[in-house]
């Protein structure tokens, strides 16, 4: 058995303020019973000898004090031999942590900022007065605060599908051609041509280099961005233990996504750190000119800010063809940060509020990234009427797939409902594969349930029929007058059905673990945005919509006499 380490406090990355005490935190097991010593280093200095378990997994700790602000790492390095001076290098673990981190500077600057902007209106007319300086047309619309979801996009006019609602030069977005108007000019734009740094975290440090420089020239755009901690960048990448720990006990499938998207950022922050020592050279001779920034501004926890920023606003560019500016040819497919559009909303094309909105109320829209041109294009999917609101279509995803990947969910979620199919509906079998993607094991299974977006106001009366898969004869699905009867039948099932989701509301059960009714109460209104917005997933998965309920088994009933079953 191989001798095993585990360094887990402080995490890779933790912060500690100036003066304050740090305890390091270790457990070892399969240790070989003799002739092994071990050492704790710190900046690849010895620190002092460490105290081997007597026991597998025994605990132990070392606290550190007076350790200077700055980035400092340190490693367990275990020795095996007889000699002490022919002893050998078993093995090696390490980690890092920040003293005096950046952090509080870094949100004091972006509360600043706010200050004298305003509110969050002034500050995004602002920032359409300056985009038009730089040649961007965004006279069709505006921003505005939408009271569920922030700021927000809308209309000014009426405008037609394919319109074009706002083009954006690439002069006026935070990539390459803004960051070489930054003071660290040199350093970002080597960030931006390295092919194996990952593009979203180059966004990131960009974004807080910005952050760092007076008079910034994407200073208008910083005015209109969440702070730290705010509940829009709620992504799974930023979630502490605890919060982690209760969502996933409430959504067990969320274990492999969350981990997926905080083992992406671990990787890419911790390659950094391998691009300061590729660079090395080059840095060295920027910070003797003083144009190399404080690597203390690049904490975890500015980081975790910055790269939830880019993940849930910036748009990823085509990898061609290859943007040349600067002399610098910018890597395959990295983000940009484009004014205003970094501040739609995200909506699934199927979801509608409940009680239903008139369809006019808002309306989706198509972004797209042009290299040839260096221009971003909104470009509308539909006809709007003035003083719409526009989203943008993120697809079907489940509140499960959007409390991960962008920090929100929507309530309800027609995707998220599953409506079960009559005993007359046969349903269809899907492969182990897919059934364990939605939850449902891990086998082939028969998929006995249809989303209740299948069935909402506006969906499309054909594709239920092949949805059921039952066999009609080919000419209802032409006859209008058909499709226009099973619209309505539909539209029954829908509403006899709506009324059992779960919709958000403060007098709803609430999931809970305790025994008591007090205490389960204590916990709901104690509970961070991201737990309840668990509970509320996970409220929904537990929801069924089966036969069981007469409104439900009428309107399948009515249905079934429609397609003549």
């Amino acid at each position: 058995a191989q001798p095993q380490f585990e360094i887990f406090e402080p995490q890779a990355g933790a912060e500690y303020a100036v003066d304050q005490e740090i305890v390091l935190s270790f457990r070892g097991s399969e240790f070989p019973k003799n002739d092994k010593r071990a050492e704790l280093l710190l900046n690849k200095r010895k620190l002092r000898d460490l105290p081997l378990p007597k026991n597998d997994n025994e605990v132990f700790n070392v606290t550190l004090t007076g350790v200077k602000k700055g980035r400092h790492e340190f490693d367990v390095v275990l020795y095996y031999g007889d000699d002490p001076a022919k002893e050998e290098v078993l093995d090696v673990w390490g980690s890092f942590f920040f003293v005096g981190t950046e952090t509080a500077r870094l949100t004091t600057k972006i509360k600043e900022h706010k200050k004298k902007a305003g509110s969050k209106e002034w500050a995004a007319d602002t920032l359409l007065t300056w985009l038009t300086s730089k040649g961007a047309d965004v006279e069709k619309i505006t921003l505005k605060e939408d009271k569920e979801r922030g700021l927000g996009i809308f209309t000014n006019q009426a405008v037609r599908a394919g319109e074009v609602l706002a083009e954006i030069p690439f002069a006026a977005t935070l990539g390459p051609e803004s960051a070489a108007k930054n003071m660290y000019a040199e350093f970002l734009l080597t960030l931006y041509s390295d092919k194996d740094f990952p593009a979203q975290l180059t966004t990131a440090i960009h974004l807080i280099l910005e952050l760092q420089q007076e008079g910034a020239y994407m200073g208008k755009l910083l005015d209109t961005l969440p702070p730290h901690n705010d509940e829009s960048l709620n992504l799974a990448l930023g979630w502490d233990r605890h919060d982690h720990m209760r969502a996933v006990r409430l959504v067990p499938m969320f274990t492999k996504p969350v981990q997926a998207q905080q083992d992406f950022f671990d990787r890419g922050y911790e390659r950094l750190w391998a691009v300061m020592d590729m660079h090395e050279k080059l840095f060295k001779k920027l910070k003797k000119a003083k144009k190399m920034p404080k690597l203390s501004l690049f904490t975890r926890g500015n980081m975790l800010w910055a790269t939830s920023v880019a993940l849930s606003r910036a748009w990823r560019c085509p990898n061609e063809p290859e943007v040349i500016a600067d002399g610098y040819t910018h890597r395959p497919g990295l983000y940009r940060l484009v004014p205003p559009t970094d501040s739609i909303n995200f909506l699934p094309f199927s979801h509608l509020p409940y009680p239903s909105v008139p369809r006019e109320s808002f309306g989706h829209v198509v972004i797209i990234v042009n290299n040839t041109e260096s221009k971003v294009r909104m470009i509308a999917y539909h006809d709007m009427a003035e003083g719409t609101q526009v989203f943008l279509n993120v697809g079907e995803l489940t509140n499960m797939e959007l409390l991960v990947q962008y920090g929100f969910i929507n309530k309800p979620n027609l995707i998220d409902m599953e409506l079960q199919y009559p005993s007359w509906v046969t349903g269809s079998w899907i492969t182990g594969e897919d059934a364990e993607s939605i939850g449902k094991g891990t086998e082939s299974t028969n998929l006995n349930f249809i989303r209740m977006s299948l069935v909402a106001p506006g969906a499309d009366p054909a594709h239920f029929i092949k949805e059921l898969n039952v066999s009609v004869p080919e000419a209802m699905l032409k006859d209008e007058a058909k499709l226009t009867e099973l619209r309505t039948a539909m539209d029954e099932l829908f509403e006899a059905a709506i009324v059992l989701v779960p919709h958000g509301a403060d007098t709803e059960r609430k999931v809970c673990t305790q025994k008591t009714v007090e205490e389960c109460e204590a916990a709901a209104a104690s509970a961070s945005k991201l737990v309840s917005d668990a509970e509320f997933v996970a409220r929904s998965m537990m929801t069924y919509l089966g036969e069981e309920y007469e409104e439900i088994k009428a309107a399948w009933d009515g249905i079934r006499k429609v397609l003549g079953k």
